[in-house]
């Protein structure tokens, strides 16, 4: 992301932040204030999809919300990833790579306990995210 001023953006951009600083701000209150940035984030997005930062907090937010909801950390959801992957795509940061490498690396732990106690038995799905999580550790 450029630094421009506001003045100076297109209005598909100055709408966007306008969603979008709210969403960053709201992210980190409780789950009220995920549900709120999870939907100025959303807002963002639709209105500058070529923005990476908007898909990242909205992956984020997915994220604690379902966190939350759980009481533990298991599984990330697909759609987490999915939001993740394409703000990866638009723009590569550490901040997107470590946090994407993190979610690969706790998806395959979670397969992994799975597999200790029967319920799951794809070790190629373990290898997979294994994979990812270090290719963006390098």
């Amino acid at each position: 992301m450029s630094i421009t001023k506001i003045a100076e953006m297109n209005i598909s951009n100055r709408t966007a932040v306008r969603y979008g600083f709210p969403a960053l701000f709201m992210a980190n209150f409780d789950v009220d204030g995920l549900n709120v940035a999870l939907d100025y984030s959303t807002k963002a997005i639709e209105e500058n999809p070529i923005e990476s930062i908007w898909y990242y907090i909205k992956g984020d937010c997915i994220g604690q919300l379902g966190r939350a909801e759980r009481l533990v950390v298991k599984m990330p959801s697909d759609e987490e990833l999915e939001l993740l992957e394409k703000a990866l795509e638009i723009k590569r940061t550490a901040i997107y790579t470590s946090y994407s490498a993190a979610l690969y690396r706790q998806c395959s732990k979670e397969l992994n306990r799975r597999i200790l106690t029967n319920r799951f038995k794809n070790e190629t799905k373990i290898k997979e995210l294994n994979e990812k999580s270090w290719n963006l550790y390098k």
